[in-house]
């Protein structure tokens, strides 16, 4: 939602409808259009920000007692879709179960939809004031420290920035095998599951791979493998 044209390109009039603001006044829109992000090497079109796998946006969930993160891509803000599905794993890898759950005022996260699925299973919600992101200040810390990751990530690698997503799935990663001051001698995924982590499976993000072909799909003085 926006009030300045310039920032749009493509514009459908056609579309008329009532947008909710955070005030919760409506506002006629007059139409809809592909945004335009001003970056210093041009314009760039939302599009060509999305990942690989066409999601724009992600969203973090923390447990507050072992900081384990959690994180999910999307292509649209619903957020009732990440939290059914943390719900269900960790219900079924960990054996616990989400009682309580704080956030923000946002609409994906005080919509019908998301407030019905609360309460038919009778889960807790805390919300925070309005335009108060201090009071859920470990998930505002968090996420800005995840977006800093996977921003230098493919920055120090010169990655396409629709490789955002695999940045932050690692920057997730890297972050619940790291110790950190809210728990003693204890890093998040060991906090949480009881072991400590492996970590001989991590490698510098961005490196060069290859993935091996089967016998069955190359002739046998093919490459064995593709870069």
């Amino acid at each position: 939602m926006t009030s300045h044209e310039s920032l749009l390109s493509n514009i459908d009039r056609s579309l008329k409808c009532k947008v909710k603001m955070g005030t919760w006044e409506l506002v006629q829109a007059l139409g809809k259009g592909t945004l335009v992000i001003e970056l210093k090497n041009g314009p760039r079109y939302i599009q060509e920000v999305t990942t690989i796998g066409g999601n724009r946006y992600f969203v973090t969930f923390i447990d507050d007692h072992t900081r384990m993160l959690g994180v999910f891509l999307a292509t649209q803000i619903k957020c009732i879709f990440s939290v059914q599905k943390i719900q269900g794993h960790d219900e079924l890898q960990n054996g616990f179960q989400i009682k309580k759950l704080r956030t923000g005022r946002g609409g994906e996260y005080t919509s019908t939809e998301f407030n019905k699925f609360f309460e038919d299973l009778g889960l807790e919600r805390q919300l925070t004031m309005a335009y108060s992101p201090q009071q859920n200040g470990v998930a505002e810390r968090q996420h800005r420290t995840i977006v800093e990751m996977a921003r230098t990530m493919l920055y120090e690698k010169r990655m396409p920035i629709k490789c955002w997503g695999e940045a932050v799935n690692t920057a997730v990663h890297i972050l619940n095998r790291c110790h950190t001051s809210a728990l003693k001698n204890k890093t998040p995924f060991e906090a949480l599951s009881g072991r400590k982590p492996r970590v001989k499976h991590m490698r510098v993000f961005g490196s060069l791979c290859y993935t091996h072909i089967p016998p069955q799909l190359r002739h046998k003085l093919e490459e064995t493998g593709e870069k």
